[in-house]
């Protein structure tokens, strides 16, 4: 039985084979047939258009022309983008040198401001010092005491606070240069 099931799938695998191989062919001759027809025909010197004569191409003669003309455009393309190079570094000093002059001008207000905060809290200290060695009672120093600690630390959260915007301002303006770059 496992012989005429051997038998059978040969003979099956042949067939399948020729099948193959006659597509093929047809194939190949369809291509052959559809080349022949799909060519031009050459014409005899009787029947060719005789209205026009051939032209001859000398292409020695035009290409250092055309070479030259190649190089003069490449040459401007690339003076071209070495202008728009320029200007954007030329632009880009001239928006670093702003910065660098308005980040000084804001180092310049901080520490005015600092200094300002420092004398203004050692007249306090001064002050409150006097105050607190003419005082007699005990519950007055404390009172004295508290008022100025109260006073130190409101000022100093007002002062940082006028800072903290101060410094969000300078960025503000710092970052607008850059963010109308890249929104370009």
């Amino acid at each position: 039985m496992s012989g005429h099931l051997c038998k059978k799938r040969a003979g099956m695998l042949m067939l399948q084979c020729n099948k193959n191989i006659a597509f093929a062919k047809k194939s190949a001759i369809f291509k052959l047939k559809h080349w022949k027809r799909n060519r031009p025909m050459a014409k005899s010197p009787n029947t060719a258009s005789k209205s026009k004569p051939a032209q001859k191409a000398a292409p020695e003669v035009h290409a250092p022309e055309a070479a030259t003309k190649m190089l003069d455009d490449g040459m401007e393309k690339f003076t071209g983008m070495a202008s728009k190079f320029g200007s954007f570094a030329e632009d880009s000093l001239k928006t670093a040198t702003e910065r660098a002059a308005a980040s000084t001008e804001i180092m310049r207000t901080l520490g005015t401001r600092n200094m300002d905060f420092f004398t203004r809290t050692l007249e306090q200290g001064a002050e409150a010092t006097q105050a607190l060695t003419s005082a007699k009672d005990p519950r007055k120093v404390m009172e004295i005491q508290s008022a100025f600690a109260k006073s130190l630390v409101s000022a100093y959260t007002s002062e940082m606070n006028a800072q903290a915007e101060l410094c969000m301002l300078a960025w503000r303006d710092a970052a607008k240069p850059f963010t109308a770059w890249t929104s370009k």
